[in-house]
């Protein structure tokens, strides 16, 4: 598997990462142009999300990028090209699982007695006022 580069001089470049351990199957992109952070995340596959953050100054913006790729690592991400990341297959839908049930025997009557008078709802209790 291709890995992507780890530096980021803060000119735009976009850093990939992947996790697709213990049945994870999800993507982690950030960029950061002067101080603006710009992170795309979500199920490999699908658009994900984005959301944009703008630091007081580039220095911070990457001092806190790195921070946040530091965590994405210790989480099971790796870093990957873009070539790798484009060429990862969506993970395959489970398929449904669904309970069925012969009509016969749902209808049963020791599923549901025939001639046992259903129960009267509660009432609720009566409200007197003393005065």
């Amino acid at each position: 598997m291709e890995h992507a580069t780890t530096n980021d001089s803060g000119n735009g470049e976009e850093r990939i990462f992947q996790c697709t351990t213990d049945g994870a199957h999800k993507f982690w992109r950030v960029r950061v142009q002067e101080n603006v952070q710009t992170v795309w995340f979500g199920r490999i596959g699908t658009a994900g999300q984005i959301q944009t953050k703008t630091f007081d100054d580039p220095a911070t913006a990457r001092a806190t990028t790195e921070r946040l790729i530091a965590q994405k690592l210790a989480k099971g991400y790796v870093a990957v090209t873009a070539q790798v990341a484009s060429a990862t297959p969506p993970r395959p839908r489970r398929a449904n699982t669904q309970l069925l049930f012969d009509f016969d025997e749902l209808c049963a009557e020791s599923a549901f007695p025939v001639g046992m008078p259903a129960a009267a709802p509660p009432q609720p209790p009566a409200l007197s006022l003393d005065l």
